[in-house]
Protein backbone atom coordinates (compact mmCIF):
# COMPACT_ATOMS: atom_id res chain seq x y z
CA UNK A 1 0.00 0.00 0.00
CA UNK A 2 2.88 2.62 0.50
CA UNK A 3 4.45 1.93 -2.56
CA UNK A 4 1.50 2.72 -4.46
CA UNK A 5 1.12 5.91 -2.29
CA UNK A 6 4.37 7.16 -3.35
CA UNK A 7 3.52 6.33 -7.27
CA UNK A 8 0.43 8.47 -6.65
CA UNK A 9 2.49 11.85 -5.11
CA UNK A 10 5.26 10.97 -8.03
CA UNK A 11 2.16 11.11 -10.38
CA UNK A 12 1.07 14.82 -8.85
CA UNK A 13 3.89 16.14 -9.41
CA UNK A 14 4.97 15.27 -12.66
CA UNK A 15 1.55 16.41 -13.84
CA UNK A 16 2.17 19.70 -11.99
CA UNK A 17 5.59 20.13 -13.20
CA UNK A 18 4.10 19.64 -16.87
CA UNK A 19 1.23 21.90 -16.60
CA UNK A 20 3.50 24.80 -15.49
CA UNK A 21 4.23 28.02 -17.37
CA UNK A 22 7.20 29.86 -17.28
CA UNK A 23 6.55 33.00 -16.74
CA UNK A 24 8.76 36.37 -15.54
CA UNK A 25 8.92 36.97 -11.52
CA UNK A 26 11.62 39.04 -11.33
CA UNK A 27 12.89 42.03 -13.49
CA UNK A 28 16.52 44.00 -12.72
CA UNK A 29 16.99 47.21 -14.40
CA UNK A 30 20.51 48.75 -14.06
CA UNK A 31 20.97 52.31 -15.48
CA UNK A 32 24.51 53.41 -16.51
CA UNK A 33 24.06 57.16 -16.05
CA UNK A 34 23.91 57.05 -12.08
CA UNK A 35 24.35 52.97 -11.47
CA UNK A 36 20.99 52.93 -9.94
CA UNK A 37 19.35 49.55 -9.79
CA UNK A 38 15.28 49.19 -9.86
CA UNK A 39 13.45 45.43 -8.73
CA UNK A 40 10.14 44.72 -9.74
CA UNK A 41 8.76 41.70 -8.80
CA UNK A 42 5.49 39.87 -9.50
CA UNK A 43 3.60 37.51 -8.24
CA UNK A 44 1.06 34.98 -9.82
CA UNK A 45 -1.89 33.15 -8.21
CA UNK A 46 -2.47 29.25 -9.00
CA UNK A 47 -4.64 30.41 -12.56
CA UNK A 48 -0.99 32.12 -13.65
CA UNK A 49 -2.61 35.18 -13.28
CA UNK A 50 -0.17 37.99 -11.85
CA UNK A 51 -2.19 39.18 -9.15
CA UNK A 52 0.51 41.53 -7.62
CA UNK A 53 2.93 43.50 -8.72
CA UNK A 54 5.97 45.41 -6.86
CA UNK A 55 8.65 47.72 -7.64
CA UNK A 56 10.43 48.09 -5.10
CA UNK A 57 10.58 51.60 -3.69
CA UNK A 58 8.43 52.51 -6.11
CA UNK A 59 5.36 51.38 -7.01
CA UNK A 60 2.76 48.97 -6.11
CA UNK A 61 -0.19 46.95 -8.59
CA UNK A 62 -2.89 44.50 -7.16
CA UNK A 63 -4.85 43.19 -10.66
CA UNK A 64 -8.70 41.96 -10.65
CA UNK A 65 -9.98 39.03 -13.00
CA UNK A 66 -13.77 37.99 -13.99
CA UNK A 67 -14.45 33.82 -14.13
CA UNK A 68 -13.54 33.85 -17.62
CA UNK A 69 -9.88 35.15 -15.89
CA UNK A 70 -10.01 37.97 -18.06
CA UNK A 71 -7.89 40.89 -16.18
CA UNK A 72 -10.72 43.88 -15.06
CA UNK A 73 -9.05 46.17 -12.65
CA UNK A 74 -5.77 47.36 -12.10
CA UNK A 75 -4.97 48.89 -8.51
CA UNK A 76 -2.19 51.10 -9.01
CA UNK A 77 -0.16 53.10 -6.04
CA UNK A 78 2.78 55.31 -6.45
CA UNK A 79 5.02 55.27 -2.52
CA UNK A 80 5.63 58.66 -0.97
CA UNK A 81 3.49 60.92 -3.99
CA UNK A 82 0.35 61.75 -2.28
CA UNK A 83 -1.37 61.95 -5.80
CA UNK A 84 -0.26 58.45 -6.80
CA UNK A 85 -3.71 56.95 -6.03
CA UNK A 86 -4.98 55.33 -9.64
CA UNK A 87 -7.39 52.51 -10.67
CA UNK A 88 -7.29 51.49 -14.30
CA UNK A 89 -10.73 49.98 -15.15
CA UNK A 90 -10.08 47.50 -18.45
CA UNK A 91 -13.20 46.77 -20.64
CA UNK A 92 -13.96 43.99 -22.25
CA UNK A 93 -16.09 42.91 -25.31
CA UNK A 94 -16.45 39.27 -25.95
CA UNK A 95 -13.23 38.55 -24.08
CA UNK A 96 -11.25 41.47 -26.39
CA UNK A 97 -10.09 44.25 -24.53
CA UNK A 98 -11.85 47.61 -26.15
CA UNK A 99 -10.95 50.39 -23.49
CA UNK A 100 -8.97 50.80 -20.09
CA UNK A 101 -9.99 53.70 -17.76
CA UNK A 102 -7.17 55.87 -15.87
CA UNK A 103 -9.15 56.64 -12.69
CA UNK A 104 -8.81 59.06 -8.97
CA UNK A 105 -11.22 57.64 -7.43
CA UNK A 106 -14.23 58.12 -9.23
CA UNK A 107 -13.11 60.37 -11.57
CA UNK A 108 -12.03 59.28 -14.56
CA UNK A 109 -8.26 60.85 -16.27
CA UNK A 110 -8.33 59.23 -19.35
CA UNK A 111 -9.47 56.53 -21.25
CA UNK A 112 -7.09 54.36 -23.85
CA UNK A 113 -8.71 52.90 -26.71
CA UNK A 114 -7.13 49.48 -28.04
CA UNK A 115 -7.73 47.63 -31.78
CA UNK A 116 -8.62 44.24 -32.49
CA UNK A 117 -4.95 43.62 -32.15
CA UNK A 118 -4.97 44.66 -28.32
CA UNK A 119 -2.85 47.49 -28.95
CA UNK A 120 -3.60 51.23 -27.93
CA UNK A 121 -5.12 53.22 -30.83
CA UNK A 122 -5.98 56.67 -29.37
CA UNK A 123 -6.44 58.43 -25.93
CA UNK A 124 -9.93 60.26 -25.22
CA UNK A 125 -8.61 62.54 -22.07
CA UNK A 126 -10.90 64.07 -19.23
CA UNK A 127 -11.98 66.84 -21.18
CA UNK A 128 -13.20 64.88 -24.17
CA UNK A 129 -9.89 65.88 -26.33
CA UNK A 130 -9.45 62.64 -28.22
CA UNK A 131 -4.93 61.77 -29.06
CA UNK A 132 -5.21 59.47 -32.11
CA UNK A 133 -3.34 56.39 -32.14
CA UNK A 134 -2.48 55.02 -35.84
CA UNK A 135 -0.86 51.58 -36.24
CA UNK A 136 0.09 49.67 -38.88
CA UNK A 137 1.35 46.20 -39.46
CA UNK A 138 1.98 43.57 -41.49
CA UNK A 139 0.65 40.53 -42.96
CA UNK A 140 1.05 38.36 -39.60
CA UNK A 141 -0.40 41.02 -38.18
CA UNK A 142 2.96 42.07 -36.20
CA UNK A 143 3.20 45.89 -35.18
CA UNK A 144 5.12 47.93 -37.28
CA UNK A 145 4.72 51.45 -36.66
CA UNK A 146 2.74 53.15 -34.11
CA UNK A 147 1.97 56.88 -34.76
CA UNK A 148 0.45 59.69 -31.89
CA UNK A 149 -0.85 62.38 -33.89
CA UNK A 150 -1.94 66.04 -32.38
CA UNK A 151 -5.85 66.21 -30.97
CA UNK A 152 -6.49 69.06 -33.13
CA UNK A 153 -3.55 70.32 -35.98
CA UNK A 154 -3.55 66.60 -36.90
CA UNK A 155 0.46 66.23 -37.00
CA UNK A 156 2.27 63.20 -35.93
CA UNK A 157 3.81 64.27 -32.91
CA UNK A 158 6.01 61.08 -32.11
CA UNK A 159 6.28 57.75 -33.65
CA UNK A 160 7.52 54.49 -32.95
CA UNK A 161 9.15 51.81 -35.38
CA UNK A 162 8.87 47.98 -34.24
CA UNK A 163 11.44 45.83 -35.96
CA UNK A 164 11.21 41.82 -35.98
CA UNK A 165 13.37 38.96 -37.09
CA UNK A 166 11.88 35.55 -38.01
CA UNK A 167 8.81 37.45 -36.48
CA UNK A 168 10.36 38.21 -32.99
CA UNK A 169 10.43 41.85 -32.08
CA UNK A 170 14.04 42.80 -32.01
CA UNK A 171 14.07 46.83 -31.78
CA UNK A 172 11.70 49.38 -31.02
CA UNK A 173 12.93 53.10 -32.09
CA UNK A 174 10.94 56.15 -30.78
CA UNK A 175 11.11 59.17 -32.31
CA UNK A 176 10.23 63.03 -31.96
CA UNK A 177 8.31 65.40 -34.07
CA UNK A 178 11.31 66.19 -36.16
CA UNK A 179 12.27 62.57 -36.58
CA UNK A 180 14.77 62.79 -34.19
CA UNK A 181 15.30 59.44 -32.63
CA UNK A 182 14.44 59.75 -28.77
CA UNK A 183 14.78 56.37 -27.52
CA UNK A 184 16.12 52.78 -28.48
CA UNK A 185 14.87 49.47 -27.04
CA UNK A 186 16.87 46.44 -28.32
CA UNK A 187 15.77 43.30 -27.07
CA UNK A 188 17.90 40.11 -26.48
CA UNK A 189 15.94 35.87 -26.45
CA UNK A 190 17.81 32.96 -24.33
CA UNK A 191 15.74 29.80 -25.71
CA UNK A 192 13.40 31.18 -26.82
CA UNK A 193 12.79 33.81 -24.10
CA UNK A 194 12.90 37.52 -23.50
CA UNK A 195 16.54 37.95 -21.69
CA UNK A 196 17.20 41.40 -21.76
CA UNK A 197 16.45 44.73 -22.79
CA UNK A 198 18.58 47.47 -23.39
CA UNK A 199 16.78 50.94 -23.51
CA UNK A 200 19.12 54.01 -24.56
CA UNK A 201 17.67 57.62 -24.66
CA UNK A 202 20.82 59.95 -25.85
CA UNK A 203 22.52 61.60 -22.90
CA UNK A 204 20.18 59.95 -20.17
CA UNK A 205 22.59 56.63 -20.85
CA UNK A 206 21.46 53.48 -21.12
CA UNK A 207 19.21 51.04 -18.85
CA UNK A 208 19.74 47.74 -18.97
CA UNK A 209 16.83 45.10 -17.45
CA UNK A 210 17.12 41.47 -17.19
CA UNK A 211 14.48 38.95 -16.82
CA UNK A 212 14.46 36.54 -14.62
CA UNK A 213 11.65 33.22 -15.09
CA UNK A 214 9.99 31.09 -12.82
CA UNK A 215 7.67 27.78 -12.95
CA UNK A 216 4.53 29.47 -12.18
CA UNK A 217 1.77 26.81 -11.30
CA UNK A 218 -0.62 25.68 -7.79
CA UNK A 219 1.60 22.69 -7.30
CA UNK A 220 4.89 25.34 -6.39
CA UNK A 221 2.99 27.62 -4.38
CA UNK A 222 3.18 27.86 -0.30
CA UNK A 223 0.44 25.34 1.16
CA UNK A 224 -1.98 26.12 4.22
CA UNK A 225 -0.98 29.61 5.06
CA UNK A 226 -2.48 31.03 7.79
CA UNK A 227 -2.00 34.82 9.27
CA UNK A 228 -2.40 35.89 13.15
CA UNK A 229 -2.19 39.36 14.84
CA UNK A 230 -0.71 39.54 17.95
CA UNK A 231 -0.52 41.92 20.93
CA UNK A 232 2.14 44.61 20.43
CA UNK A 233 0.63 45.60 16.24
CA UNK A 234 2.86 42.38 14.95
CA UNK A 235 1.40 39.84 12.59
CA UNK A 236 2.62 36.24 12.48
CA UNK A 237 2.30 34.22 9.26
CA UNK A 238 2.81 30.34 8.83
CA UNK A 239 2.69 28.07 5.91
CA UNK A 240 3.98 24.63 5.35
CA UNK A 241 6.15 24.00 2.07
CA UNK A 242 8.01 26.24 0.58
CA UNK A 243 8.23 30.19 0.66
CA UNK A 244 10.84 32.61 -0.20
CA UNK A 245 9.39 35.64 0.37
CA UNK A 246 6.38 37.31 1.99
CA UNK A 247 5.16 40.61 0.70
CA UNK A 248 3.63 43.83 2.19
CA UNK A 249 3.14 47.44 2.78
CA UNK A 250 5.23 47.93 -0.69
CA UNK A 251 7.98 45.52 1.16
CA UNK A 252 9.16 42.26 -0.14
CA UNK A 253 11.34 39.97 2.25
CA UNK A 254 12.84 37.34 1.59
CA UNK A 255 12.17 34.46 4.19
CA UNK A 256 13.22 31.05 5.25
CA UNK A 257 11.31 28.30 6.90
CA UNK A 258 7.50 28.07 7.58
CA UNK A 259 6.98 31.17 9.84
CA UNK A 260 7.62 35.00 9.99
CA UNK A 261 6.61 37.73 12.12
CA UNK A 262 6.72 41.04 11.04
CA UNK A 263 8.22 43.88 13.06
CA UNK A 264 5.76 46.64 14.85
CA UNK A 265 3.14 47.58 12.16
CA UNK A 266 0.95 50.87 12.73
CA UNK A 267 -2.60 50.65 12.90
CA UNK A 268 -4.45 49.40 9.70
CA UNK A 269 -5.23 46.70 7.71
CA UNK A 270 -3.02 44.83 5.68
CA UNK A 271 -2.79 42.38 2.40
CA UNK A 272 -0.25 39.32 2.72
CA UNK A 273 1.53 37.60 0.00
CA UNK A 274 3.27 34.50 0.75
CA UNK A 275 5.22 33.64 -2.40
CA UNK A 276 7.70 30.79 -3.66
CA UNK A 277 9.41 31.53 -7.11
CA UNK A 278 6.66 33.96 -7.78
CA UNK A 279 3.65 31.08 -7.26
CA UNK A 280 1.78 33.64 -4.36
CA UNK A 281 -1.04 32.46 -2.11
CA UNK A 282 -2.59 36.38 -0.33
CA UNK A 283 -4.11 36.81 2.71
CA UNK A 284 -6.20 39.73 2.68
CA UNK A 285 -6.99 42.08 5.58
CA UNK A 286 -5.54 41.56 8.51
CA UNK A 287 -6.41 44.40 10.97
CA UNK A 288 -3.84 45.50 13.78
CA UNK A 289 -4.88 48.33 16.28
CA UNK A 290 -3.05 49.59 19.27
CA UNK A 291 -5.20 50.72 21.79
CA UNK A 292 -3.03 51.70 24.09
CA UNK A 293 -1.96 55.26 22.49
CA UNK A 294 -2.64 58.23 24.69
CA UNK A 295 -2.66 61.54 23.29
CA UNK A 296 -1.79 65.21 24.80
CA UNK A 297 -3.57 67.49 26.56
CA UNK A 298 -3.92 70.98 27.54
CA UNK A 299 -2.00 72.02 24.27
CA UNK A 300 -1.58 75.98 24.95
CA UNK A 301 0.77 78.73 24.04
CA UNK A 302 3.94 79.12 25.69
CA UNK A 303 4.98 82.67 25.01
CA UNK A 304 5.19 85.25 22.36
CA UNK A 305 5.20 84.67 18.95
CA UNK A 306 8.03 86.03 17.34
CA UNK A 307 8.21 87.22 13.14
CA UNK A 308 10.46 87.14 10.76
CA UNK A 309 10.62 87.98 7.01
CA UNK A 310 13.35 86.93 4.92
CA UNK A 311 13.63 88.56 1.93
CA UNK A 312 15.56 86.61 -1.19
CA UNK A 313 15.87 86.87 -5.01
CA UNK A 314 14.57 83.86 -7.31
CA UNK A 315 16.13 82.83 -10.80
CA UNK A 316 14.38 85.66 -12.52
CA UNK A 317 15.84 88.15 -10.09
CA UNK A 318 12.71 88.73 -8.65
CA UNK A 319 12.60 89.71 -4.74
CA UNK A 320 10.49 87.09 -2.42
CA UNK A 321 9.75 87.83 0.57
CA UNK A 322 8.68 84.90 3.38
CA UNK A 323 7.22 85.67 6.42
CA UNK A 324 7.64 82.83 9.30
CA UNK A 325 5.97 82.69 12.62
CA UNK A 326 7.59 81.22 15.87
CA UNK A 327 4.68 80.04 17.70
CA UNK A 328 6.07 78.21 20.90
CA UNK A 329 3.14 75.99 22.22
CA UNK A 330 3.66 73.34 25.32
CA UNK A 331 1.31 70.23 26.00
CA UNK A 332 1.03 67.65 28.62
CA UNK A 333 0.99 63.80 27.95
CA UNK A 334 0.81 60.86 30.86
CA UNK A 335 4.19 60.33 32.48
CA UNK A 336 3.76 56.72 31.75
CA UNK A 337 3.56 57.49 27.66
CA UNK A 338 6.52 56.48 25.63
CA UNK A 339 5.61 58.68 22.26
CA UNK A 340 8.56 58.41 19.84
CA UNK A 341 7.57 62.05 18.72
CA UNK A 342 5.28 64.30 17.78
CA UNK A 343 3.59 65.87 14.53
CA UNK A 344 2.58 69.64 15.04
CA UNK A 345 -0.39 71.10 12.75
CA UNK A 346 -0.20 74.97 12.49
CA UNK A 347 -3.23 74.54 10.62
CA UNK A 348 -5.94 72.39 9.11
CA UNK A 349 -2.71 71.50 6.23
CA UNK A 350 0.96 71.96 7.14
CA UNK A 351 3.05 70.90 10.15
CA UNK A 352 6.17 69.74 11.47
CA UNK A 353 7.49 66.39 12.61
CA UNK A 354 9.35 66.53 15.81
CA UNK A 355 11.58 62.78 16.54
CA UNK A 356 11.93 63.86 19.90
CA UNK A 357 9.16 61.87 22.29
CA UNK A 358 10.78 63.49 25.36
CA UNK A 359 9.93 66.98 24.95
CA UNK A 360 6.66 68.76 26.28
CA UNK A 361 7.13 72.16 23.93
CA UNK A 362 8.22 73.25 20.56
CA UNK A 363 8.32 76.79 18.66
CA UNK A 364 6.49 75.98 15.47
CA UNK A 365 7.78 77.93 12.58
CA UNK A 366 4.60 78.45 10.85
CA UNK A 367 5.04 79.20 6.97
CA UNK A 368 2.01 79.75 6.16
CA UNK A 369 1.81 83.43 5.39
CA UNK A 370 4.11 84.22 2.07
CA UNK A 371 4.44 87.75 0.16
CA UNK A 372 5.70 87.32 -2.90
CA UNK A 373 5.66 90.54 -5.40
CA UNK A 374 2.87 91.84 -3.22
CA UNK A 375 0.46 88.88 -3.29
CA UNK A 376 -0.29 87.39 0.15
CA UNK A 377 -1.58 84.07 0.90
CA UNK A 378 -2.81 83.01 4.33
CA UNK A 379 -4.28 80.51 6.73
CA UNK A 380 -5.89 80.72 9.84
CA UNK A 381 -3.60 79.66 12.87
CA UNK A 382 -4.63 75.88 14.65
CA UNK A 383 -2.37 74.30 16.65
CA UNK A 384 -3.01 70.15 17.07
CA UNK A 385 -0.08 68.06 18.83
CA UNK A 386 -0.29 64.28 17.70
CA UNK A 387 1.89 62.09 20.29
CA UNK A 388 3.55 59.50 17.64
CA UNK A 389 3.70 56.22 18.23
CA UNK A 390 5.75 53.43 16.34
CA UNK A 391 1.85 51.77 15.91
CA UNK A 392 0.62 55.23 14.53
CA UNK A 393 -0.77 58.26 16.29
CA UNK A 394 -2.91 59.10 19.08
CA UNK A 395 -5.23 62.40 19.07
CA UNK A 396 -4.80 65.23 21.08
CA UNK A 397 -7.55 66.26 23.90
CA UNK A 398 -7.81 69.97 22.45
CA UNK A 399 -6.87 71.69 19.87
CA UNK A 400 -5.16 75.21 20.34
CA UNK A 401 -7.10 77.93 18.30
CA UNK A 402 -4.65 81.25 17.67
CA UNK A 403 -5.70 84.67 17.40
CA UNK A 404 -4.82 84.90 13.28
CA UNK A 405 -5.18 88.83 13.07
CA UNK A 406 -3.12 89.62 15.94
CA UNK A 407 -0.57 87.27 15.13
CA UNK A 408 -0.60 88.54 11.21
CA UNK A 409 -0.59 92.11 12.96
CA UNK A 410 2.68 91.56 14.48
CA UNK A 411 5.28 93.93 12.74
CA UNK A 412 8.23 91.21 11.78
CA UNK A 413 12.12 91.32 12.22
CA UNK A 414 13.54 92.15 8.57
CA UNK A 415 16.40 90.05 7.34
CA UNK A 416 18.66 89.33 3.68
CA UNK A 417 18.98 85.53 3.18
CA UNK A 418 19.53 83.07 5.68
CA UNK A 419 22.23 85.50 7.96
CA UNK A 420 19.93 86.18 10.85
CA UNK A 421 17.96 81.85 11.01
CA UNK A 422 18.89 80.74 14.35
CA UNK A 423 20.01 76.81 13.97
CA UNK A 424 18.86 76.38 17.10
CA UNK A 425 15.62 76.37 15.77
CA UNK A 426 15.98 73.52 13.65
CA UNK A 427 15.19 71.24 16.69
CA UNK A 428 14.48 67.43 15.15
CA UNK A 429 16.84 66.01 12.74
CA UNK A 430 16.01 66.48 8.92
CA UNK A 431 16.04 68.69 5.85
CA UNK A 432 14.52 72.33 6.59
CA UNK A 433 13.55 74.79 3.95
CA UNK A 434 15.70 78.70 4.78
CA UNK A 435 12.09 79.60 6.57
CA UNK A 436 12.21 76.21 8.78
CA UNK A 437 9.80 74.08 7.80
CA UNK A 438 10.77 70.30 7.92
CA UNK A 439 10.81 68.88 4.61
CA UNK A 440 12.71 65.57 4.39
CA UNK A 441 14.92 62.85 6.15
CA UNK A 442 17.35 63.51 3.58
CA UNK A 443 18.06 65.56 0.55
CA UNK A 444 17.56 62.77 -2.34
CA UNK A 445 15.27 63.75 -4.35
CA UNK A 446 14.83 67.47 -3.17
CA UNK A 447 14.28 70.07 -5.84
CA UNK A 448 17.51 72.31 -6.11
CA UNK A 449 18.06 74.90 -4.17
CA UNK A 450 19.85 75.79 -0.55
CA UNK A 451 18.57 73.84 2.93
CA UNK A 452 19.76 73.40 6.36
CA UNK A 453 20.21 69.78 7.42
CA UNK A 454 19.96 69.12 10.77
CA UNK A 455 21.82 66.10 12.21
CA UNK A 456 21.71 65.83 15.82
CA UNK A 457 23.08 69.23 17.70
CA UNK A 458 24.84 70.03 13.99
CA UNK A 459 23.32 72.38 11.48
CA UNK A 460 24.77 72.66 7.68
CA UNK A 461 23.93 74.49 5.27
CA UNK A 462 23.46 71.69 1.94
CA UNK A 463 23.26 73.43 -2.07
CA UNK A 464 21.12 70.92 -3.75
CA UNK A 465 21.75 71.26 -7.66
Amino acid sequence: MKKILLALVALVATTASLNAQKKVITETAVSSADASVVITHRFYNEQGNVIYKLIEGVSESTYSYNDLNQLTTEEYNVFNNYNAGRTYVYNYTEGQLVSREEKAGERVLSTVKYDEYGNPSGTLSANGLEIPQQNTYDDDHNLLKSEIKHPIAGIVMSTTAYTYSDGVLVKKETSNSAGVVTETVTYTYENGQLAKTTASAGDDGTVETVFNYGDIDAYYAPQNVQAFANQGNTVTLSWSGSADAVVFNGQYIEVEGTSYTTDVLQDGTYTFYVSNQGNAVVVPEVTVFDNSKVGVFDVAQNGDVKVQTVVSVDDQEQEKRTTTYYIPVKWSIDEDARPIGYRIYYNDNYYVDVEDGTITEYIIPATNVTIWNGGVVTLPFKVTVQAVYATGVAEPDNVLELDTDAILAIEPEVVNGISSVNASQFKASGVYNLNGVRVASSVKGLRNGLYIVRQGNKSTKVIVR
